[in-house]
């Protein structure tokens, strides 16, 4: 039930699909690599498919930068369910090619020049992205995030460079044969282009030379659209290089972007570096920028819940398991003490009828189990249980950690009322639980999914 699944991330590269897993020595390896036509033509390849990653997950997938698009609408509202209904049927109507563009799309609230609010949406606008989408789904692979090389970089540029957020930005990401240019404008990606090199044989000047023309072409069209120039160019590169030469080629200054955790693929492929750096970032991968099919996550939001109430049961079971060894020991050793009774034995099994009805009775008003059982009984669906403590000594209480997923501060207060509503009615206490015990932690939201994340904790005294 608990075996450890292996896993990994699948990135469409050259028109074919790699699938992508850590390796016994740390790095990046391609376990397989199939061709996209093969994915829509051969009906053979999908029992392959399906029985070699049985075993895998591949919460992540990586597609090429033109399959997405993004555009900026002019908005007013901050709600997140109004933007979606907006994006929904405007993304829909632009795109009538993606016939469900309406469940793969993100945004972001920004503002423009003049200070006034902005729509900044994500969405995938490739047709072969939905048709690829829905082969990996026939074949029990659900991604929970869709990203692709630019939307990455954009996460590592926004850590690694100083005023990103305020300023237009082109990366040079350079290997021995390729080359990709990205371009950012106020934090956000804008567009790419990438470019076949000479192979390099010890002499940049010709890369460089390509390089240059392909940068002024593209830098030229960064102000069209931006109405800015591009204020800084930063290089990154497999190998060690001098940039004076290609900054001079520019008449622009080039740096080298800072150091980060970016690590080659496996020798399958020596030149290529993975979009992905450490591993955690796949298990996290919704936290990544990029899309989310609903769908997908609300899955697996449901396998998280049917986990927790696995484990959850099983420590009731434990604790039921340990009082009733408690009350077998306890019977055992009223019967032996009968036993050894010289007193009239009809009236000292009347005695210890009623001590042991009184122990049982006592027990059951402290029973962990009984207190842990109404407690959950009271949960609200949108409540998702971390932690129930309940202790007996020296006085009965029960701790209970947790996260609540509301739409607003409105909705999460309602919950909460109601919440504490259901437990004074179910559990005795010495003193009602009130919105004061309760302590409150506002944990982060999603905008793609109009949620709020509060933490809530408390202890309750028991009689």
């Amino acid at each position: 039930m608990f075996k450890k699944r292996k896993f990994g991330f699948i990135e469409v590269q050259n028109e074919n699909i790699s699938f992508v897993s850590p390796g016994k020595d740390g790095g990046w390896h391609y376990i397989e690599s199939i061709s996209i036509i093969d994915t829509i033509e051969r009906e053979s390849l999908a029992n392959n498919i399906s029985e070699k990653f049985k075993d895998h997950d591949f919460p992540l997938l990586i597609i090429p930068d033109f399959w997405f698009g993004n555009s900026r609408y002019p908005f007013h509202s901050r709600s997140s369910k109004i933007i979606r209904a907006f994006l929904s049927r405007k993304l829909a109507s632009e795109f009538p090619q993606a016939a469900r563009i309406k469940d793969f799309f993100s945004f972001e609230i920004i503002e423009n020049k003049k200070g006034e609010q902005e729509i900044a949406a994500t969405f995938l606008q490739e047709p072969r992205a939905y048709e690829l989408y829905r082969f990996l789904i026939q074949n029990d692979i659900r991604p929970l995030r869709i990203s692709s090389p630019a939307l990455l970089w954009n996460e590592r540029l926004r850590k690694r460079v100083d005023n990103f957020n305020q300023i237009g930005t082109g990366l040079i990401f350079l290997s021995d044969s390729r080359c990709s240019l990205y371009f950012y404008f106020r934090g956000n990606f804008l567009f790419s282009r990438s470019i076949s090199l000479p192979l390099f044989r010890g002499d940049d000047a010709p890369q460089f030379e390509i390089i240059t023309y392909e940068m002024n072409q593209s830098i030229y069209h960064f102000s069209q659209r931006t109405k800015t120039d591009l204020e800084r160019i930063y290089l990154y590169s497999v190998r060690d290089i001098d940039t004076n030469q290609l900054s001079e080629l520019l008449g622009r200054e080039v740096q080298i972007l800072p150091a980060g955790p970016e690590r080659r693929a496996s020798v399958i492929n020596r030149d290529a570096i993975i979009p992905v750096s450490d591993p955690s970032e796949i298990l996290e991968s919704r936290k990544l920028p990029g899309v989310s099919d609903r769908e997908a996550v609300n899955e697996f939001e449901r396998k998280k819940i049917q986990l927790i109430g696995i484990i959850i049961g099983l420590v009731l079971l434990i604790i039921l398991g340990l009082e009733f060894s408690f009350l077998t020991g306890v019977r055992d050793r009223e019967a032996l003490y009968l036993s050894a009774s010289p007193e009239d034995p009809a009236q000292t099994i009347t005695q210890y009828n009623e001590a042991l009805d009184v122990l049982l009775n006592r027990a059951g008003e402290r029973d962990p189990v009984d207190i842990v059982g109404r407690l959950t009984a009271s949960l609200p669906e949108n409540i998702l249980v971390e932690s129930i403590t309940a202790t007996i000594d020296p006085s009965p209480e029960i701790s209970m950690a947790g996260t609540i997923k509301a739409s607003g501060a409105d909705d999460f207060s309602n919950s909460l009322r109601s919440f504490i509503e259901k437990v004074n009615i179910d559990i005795v206490s010495r003193n009602p639980l009130s919105m004061n015990d309760v302590d409150i932690e506002v944990k982060g939201g999603s905008p793609e999914g109009g949620y709020q994340t509060y933490h809530i904790s408390f202890t309750l005294g028991i009689l």
